[in-house]
């Protein structure tokens, strides 16, 4: 049996890894903001685009409407960014929990589709409970 010791350092590698593709996302969707390259207008790759493109506003949002006829602010500015900046949080923590024992390149990989799979579910939930994030688009 490992001393939980011997684990600390393998969760904190893990952590430091998804919160650097966190982080990532957000220049990635800056690059994407500010390219000339135009894409194919294909459907999926349409999706993928904005999901990258609103990257910022969907993983630290900065309101949540309400869905509806009468749409109204739920929380606004600090609130839904601290809302958010404790989902992803504990989304990180989780993560670096379950995959404190696999490899780098294991992990790179997984926390991309981790981070990926937290902002369609983190959407779906807030959907079912009838709110949305609010998006500006430019």
């Amino acid at each position: 049996m490992q001393n939980k010791k011997n684990d600390l350092p393998k969760i904190a590698k893990a952590g430091a890894v998804f919160f650097l593709c966190w982080l990532a996302g957000f220049g990635v969707s800056a690059l994407l903001a500010y390219s000339r390259f135009r894409w194919p207008a294909s459907h999926g790759i349409v999706f993928f685009l904005n999901q990258i493109f609103f990257y910022d506003q969907t993983a630290l949002p900065r309101g949540i409407l309400s869905t509806g006829g009468n749409r109204q602010e739920v929380l606004s500015g600090a609130a839904a960014i601290l809302t958010g900046g404790i989902f992803w949080l504990t989304v990180g923590f989780a993560f670096a929990w379950l995959t404190r024992r696999l490899r780098i390149y294991f992990t790179v990989p997984l926390a991309v589709i981790s981070i990926c799979a937290a902002l369609f579910a983190g959407q779906a939930g807030l959907y079912f409970l009838g709110l949305q994030i609010a998006v500006t688009a430019p």
